[in-house]
């Protein structure tokens, strides 16, 4: 048999890769090929696509006669390789499924990951810097913009049309309907500082193995985080001036501030659970300067959703296990309680034919001292019959009648194991 091939499903880990690299390039391609049992034409496109150099032509021949071959060493995880590659960055200490429940609940902040990816996280997070200009935006900020652009124009229009019906929705036809954007919500003076913001945090988590997407239909964002999926938005509230001061010179004008909130969350029939994490702007301490907290905080929350999803998924499985545990013994229940009418009839039934037989035998008694042998031959007759239907009712005896047809005997009949 070969080896799992697991990186055939199109994603690898990163340990994986190393192997996998590391076989290339001491075996030749079509012996490692075997050992996975798939082509090697497969064997390398799979490598093409997980960034594994391959062996030039030549190249086992060259190590053979001793010469010096060159071996290039195996590229770093960027770009595309990341939609293929796992664990590149992130790598984890404990796996859920072998930790107790006790371990579960214990374990601290990111207890799942090795002390050097929290190292790691941390220091990433530690340059995180909003610059003060919009440069060199990510695509999601480009079309988010053009897409506010786009939706002013459309609604001004419909709004122009409103005086007629038909006209108004003439022009609304030659409109398309909403993309789906970054969930932005903030007014047009704030909306820079959103967009630098959100900027830096795109760019920030492919650095530590992380993605953010937007919904399909809806204005949501996603980020991924150790595959826990968080929703986030940007959104402006309103807020009150607290100091006297401030009401006097504001004249009761509320102060908006920006906040970011992010939600996990797993819902079931009977139970939801969910981590939160919200960020607010204030006067000294900005949503810029917070990023820091803001990333490392989401691995924090994924961590201990990963461990309280485990948890509940183990809670479910003790369930459904003692839920069929109950609901077994309640069909044992109902077979035995089956069992026992079963039992009852072929009581009654072995009970009546005990007593056709004393009622034949009584009748063969009587028959005996009779004079009138024709008589006691149409008893003896009957009497036959009788013992015949006896055996034929016995549940202890498996009896077929040319008539009556054939019954089961009682250990047929009773489904004792």
């Amino acid at each position: 048999m070969g080896r799992t091939n697991t990186f055939l499903s199109g994603t690898i880990t990163a340990d994986e890769r190393e192997h996998l690299y590391s076989e290339i390039w001491t075996e030749p391609v079509k012996t490692v090929a075997e050992r996975y049992e798939i082509s090697d034409v497969a064997l390398r496109k799979h490598c093409i696509r997980y960034g594994i150099p391959l062996p030039p032509r030549g190249y086992w021949e060259k190590l053979k006669a001793g010469k010096s071959v060159h071996k290039p060493a195996l590229p770093k995880v960027t770009s595309e390789l990341r939609k293929h590659i796992r664990n590149y960055v992130i790598k984890y200490k404990y796996d859920v499924k072998k930790l107790t429940d006790e371990e579960l609940k214990s374990g601290e902040e990111m207890f799942l990951l090795t002390d050097d990816t929290k190292n790691y996280i941390k220091e990433v997070c530690s340059k995180i810097t909003v610059k003060s200009q919009l440069r060199d935006p990510h695509p999601l900020i480009v079309e988010h913009q053009e897409e506010i652009l786009y939706r002013k124009k459309r609604d001004k229009a419909v709004e122009r049309a409103s005086f007629n019906y038909l006209y108004q929705s003439s022009i609304k036809s030659k409109y398309k309907e909403n993309k789906a954007i970054l969930p932005i919500f903030v007014s047009p003076n704030q909306v820079k500082r959103a967009y630098r913001i959100i900027d830096t945090i795109i760019k920030t988590l492919p650095h530590l193995e992380s993605r953010l997407s937007i919904g399909h239909q809806k204005d949501q964002g996603f980020i991924d985080v150790m595959h826990v999926t968080f929703e986030f938005e940007l959104k402006e509230v309103e807020e009150k001036r607290k100091s006297k001061k401030q009401t006097e010179e504001a004249s009761g004008k509320l102060a908006p501030s920006l906040v970011l909130s992010f939600t996990a969350n797993r819902s079931s029939w009977n139970r939801e659970y969910s981590e939160q994490l919200e960020y607010r702007d204030t006067p000294s301490e900005p949503l810029e300067s917070k990023l820091d907290s803001v990333i490392t905080n989401l691995f924090i929350l994924a961590n201990r959703f990963l461990a309280k999803d485990e948890l509940y998924l183990r809670e479910l499985e003790r369930k459904w296990a003692e839920e069929e545990k109950q609901y077994q013994l309640k069909k044992l229940k109902r077979r035995e309680e089956e069992n026992v009418k079963i039992l009852e009839q072929l009581v009654q039934e072995w009970d009546q034919s005990r007593k056709f037989r004393e009622f034949a035998e009584f009748l063969e008694n009587d028959a005996t001292g009779m004079q009138d042998s024709q008589q006691k031959q149409k008893i003896l007759n009957k009497v036959k019959w009788i013992r015949e239907k006896a055996d034929w009712l016995d549940p202890l005896i498996a009896k077929e009648d040319e008539l009556l047809g054939k019954r089961k005997s009682a250990l047929d009949l009773l489904e004792v194991e």
